[in-house]
């Protein structure tokens, strides 16, 4: 490691760091769920040198660092809209990053054209891997395959699009007076229940306790 590289360190598994003396580092602990690479791919990505001249790498660690300096400064809402679109800029230096490896033009292309077709159909309850499968003529076997391949999955993809949408529209002013429950409903989920579950899970707090913490002050 050099002055302004970045790395990735997994919290689920032991790690240990060898430094010289003055050593300092910024730290910052996203949930997993934020990051949008599977549990798989993320041993490809831990403990390798992300170089401040490879990129977007610089364009992340100057982000990292003036949200560090401005973070006390940083209201409720916008604290939420800034470190969500960290972790959006962080997967896609990932997903770049795990792109390098070599891939058939046709399963990107087809990588593609599911997620649009997931982004449209978000709404309905009924979305599936093997829906979107059918839709694109394809076999479920090879539609989880191509979702694989890029170190993916259909249902985490769905889910996790779904999850971005409703945390949007929990802190949008224009949807202030709409009632949680049906922000649920709106992107999918089936019911109350199934919606706080995976929001929970996803973000680590209700979603009505979220859009108190961070919503239009």
């Amino acid at each position: 490691m050099r002055p302004g590289d970045v790395t990735l360190f997994d919290s689920t598994v032991p790690a240990s760091v060898a430094s010289s003396d003055g050593y300092r580092s910024l730290c910052v602990r996203l949930p997993h769920q934020l990051v949008g690479v599977s549990r798989s791919a993320m041993s490809e990505l831990t403990a390798i040198r992300f170089a401040p001249d490879d990129g977007l790498t610089p364009a992340f660690g100057a982000l990292l660092a003036t949200v560090d300096r401005a973070w006390d400064r940083i209201p409720g809402r916008a604290r939420s809209l800034a470190a969500h679109n960290t972790a959006d800029l962080l997967t896609t230096i990932f997903l770049t990053t795990l792109g390098r490896r070599p891939a058939r033009p046709a399963d990107e292309t087809d990588l593609e054209r599911m997620l649009r077709y997931v982004d449209r159909h978000l709404a309905d309850p009924e979305l599936s891997p093997g829906v979107i499968a059918a839709a694109h003529y394809m076999s479920l076997r090879r539609a989880h395959g191509i979702f694989h391949d890029a170190g993916l999955t259909i249902a985490g993809a769905i889910l996790r699009r779904r999850l971005e949408r409703c945390r949007a529209d929990l802190i949008d002013v224009a949807d202030a007076e709409v009632p949680v429950a049906r922000i649920g409903v709106r992107w999918g989920f089936r019911t109350a229940t199934q919606f706080g579950r995976a929001f929970r899970t996803g973000f680590g707090e209700p979603p009505a306790t979220y859009r108190s913490r961070f919503g239009a002050e």
